[in-house]
Order: structure tokens, then sequence, then C-alpha cells
């Protein structure tokens, strides 16, 4: 017996391949996040607006992302699997506590008939036919990839006074838009690191999550002083492939549309 995330046709799919599924595997962690100060060396020189990553925040969002996949992977070895596939991801934050984060990601783990079960499994997101279709172009998963950036951003007093005086006025939130950039730039930059250090060609199906809201912390060397601004937290994930001379044969099969045959008649 054994329960999956595989649609009706993906599980015909893999019985015809030689992919069988062997159980739902789950990982998860939650962390509390640790104080997090304002590095005021960020704010630009003359004016007192800052972008300042959140190191803190974001090390919390790796540790509880990477204590879920080490989790959802021992559970797949367990089952002598050999890939995970569909994997999806949770993320939320202050729901157990006020300053915790929780990874939740849960996959099905399957078996490829002719390998020997005795390697790492290998984590995707990809559904179970866009895996074998990868494998028909010539290249494999080699694991899944993920980062997370946070960065708080604050308009310098001038910058507020000026958008007060022309409230009415469509006018771009540069800050804002910087930050943005920034939040990407590092989590792509984070994801890219960890494909290199799987050997991988590129990644594929990647998605980037935002969430934003309004939070104050205290200023770096100013205990008693806070800074209320937006706090934008950036989330990334794809699958790392690699090329593969290992490419499994599916020979077409000729096929009769009955249907069509009948209505011609």
């Amino acid at each position: 017996m054994f329960a999956s995330t595989l649609s009706v046709e993906e599980f015909a799919l893999s019985e015809r391949i030689g992919v069988r599924p062997v159980g739902q595997v789950m990982g998860a962690s939650v962390h509390q996040v640790g104080r997090q100060w304002l590095d005021v060396a960020w704010a630009p020189s003359g004016t007192d607006a800052i972008l300042s990553e959140l190191d803190v925040i974001a090390h919390a969002w790796d540790q509880a992302r990477r204590r879920a996949f080490e989790r959802m992977t021992d559970e797949a070895r367990r089952l002598n699997a050999d890939v995970v596939v569909g994997v999806a991801l949770r993320r939320e934050q202050d729901v157990w506590a006020p300053g915790t984060v929780d990874y939740l990601a849960t996959g099905t783990a399957m078996q490829v008939d002719g390998l020997a079960h005795d390697r790492w499994p290998v984590l995707t997101d990809l559904s179970g036919s866009e895996y074998w279709q990868l494998y028909q172009a010539g290249f494999a998963p080699v694991g899944l990839v993920a980062s997370s950036a946070v960065v708080f951003v604050t308009p310098s007093v001038g910058t507020q006074w000026r958008r007060r005086l022309t409230v009415r006025q469509t006018q771009e939130r540069p800050e804002l838009s910087e930050a943005l950039s920034t939040a990407r730039e590092i989590a792509l930059r984070a994801l890219s690191s960890q494909a290199d250090a799987n050997h991988a060609e590129g990644i594929v199906g990647v998605r980037l999550d935002r969430h934003v809201h309004r939070e104050s912390f205290p200023l770096s060397g100013y205990q008693d002083q806070e800074v209320a601004g937006l706090v934008i937290a950036f989330h990334a994930v794809g699958t790392a492939i690699a090329r593969t001379d290992d490419v499994p044969s599916f020979p077409p099969q000729a096929t009769v549309d009955l249907q069509t045959k009948r209505n011609a008649r």
C-alpha cells in the first residue's frame, strides 16, 4: 500500500515505464528567529534612507528549509527510493508564535527499475511526466535548489515629505523597486551557487514568491532607536539539471482512435 501525489495519468505512465511510487514523504521544520538589527552601513550616503539585508531572518528560513529537505530525504531513503517527484513547498511565518518561520515539504518517493537503490534520493519539484520528459531530452535532475532573501527598506525623511506634497500624482517608488531587485539578486545568486555545487548545467522551473509586511527593527549600535519600514522576503526554488548518458528508451506505440472511426462511419 502506498500514498502519492501523482495524478491518475502520471501513475499510469509510471507503471508503463518502470517507475513505481513507494510512498508519500514529508519534511518539516519550525525555527525561532533570532534578534535582528539594521545595518546602517547600507544607508546611502547623504540620506537617512535604509536598504538593509536581514541576514538573521534569511538564515532562519534557510535552516528551516534545509532541515525540511533533509527529513524528507531520510524518509525517501528508508523507502529505498531513487527520486522524489512533485515536491511541494509551504512556507509560513508567525503561525506557531511571534518570530517563528516554518517550512513544509511534501512529495512522492519513487523507485526506478534497473537502479541499485543505494544512492541518496534526488529531490525535484517536477511532476512525474515532466521528470521523464526531461530524461527523454537527455537530461536528469540533480537536485532541488532553493533560497530565501529578506531585505528591509524605508525611504528618507525628505522623500516621505515630498510624497505627502504630491500624493495625488502617479509616481514610482524607486526605493521599493530597488529593494525588490536586491532581494531577487540575492536569492538567484544563492540558487546558482547551489546548482554549481551539484555540477548542474542549468535550473528549470524557477519560481519566485515574495511576501511584504511592515515591521520595526533597532539600529545597529543604537539599541534604544527603532526604525519602521517594509520587509520584503523573496523565496526562489527550481530543479537543477545536468546531461546524462543513461537515457531510457520508450518507443512510440501505434494506436487507433475508435471514437474517430465510429464517427467517420
